[in-house]
């Protein structure tokens, strides 16, 4: 991703990033999840991203009770949306191919940019990409932006 388009996306890492620390404070003040995702949503009105992020701060919360830790959060911009297979894959990250992805924006447009994998991937990858395209398979995404 270049220009305009990396810095959409980096905005929304940017904006997940926060608001997923942002719900696992409400989440370990005991705030019940209907309230934290209302919140998620005023910040990333997005249902499938705010339901993503929720299940990202609820796997924190629990892991911060499991380990009986105190503090815990995301330190580097990322994007996460679960998948479903009647959205083509996934409603809000679409794999166009083994290098190329596209993001919904939180205006309904489309960033385009470049995602690296291990060439081992790239036979699955292909498959995933045509099942998702046939409506036979979803897939969660999760895309870490790094500062360069």
């Amino acid at each position: 991703m270049e220009g305009v388009d990396y810095e959409k996306a980096f905005l929304l890492g940017w904006r997940f990033k926060l608001a997923v620390n942002e719900a696992v404070k409400m989440l370990k003040q005991g705030l019940d999840e209907e309230s934290v995702l209302r919140k998620i949503y005023e910040f990333l009105p997005n249902y499938v991203y705010a339901g993503s992020c929720l299940k990202q701060a609820k796997a924190i919360a629990e892991g911060l009770v499991f380990h009986k830790a105190s503090s815990a959060f995301a330190n580097k911009p990322f994007i996460f949306s679960r998948g479903n297979k009647f959205d083509n894959g996934n409603g809000n990250i679409k794999l166009v191919s083994v290098d190329r992805v596209k993001i919904k924006y939180l205006d309904g447009s489309w960033i385009e940019g470049r995602v690296s994998f291990d060439e081992k991937y790239n036979a699955l990858l292909k498959e995933l990409i045509e099942l998702a395209n046939k409506e036979m398979e979803g897939y969660a995404a999760r895309i870490v932006l790094e500062i360069s």
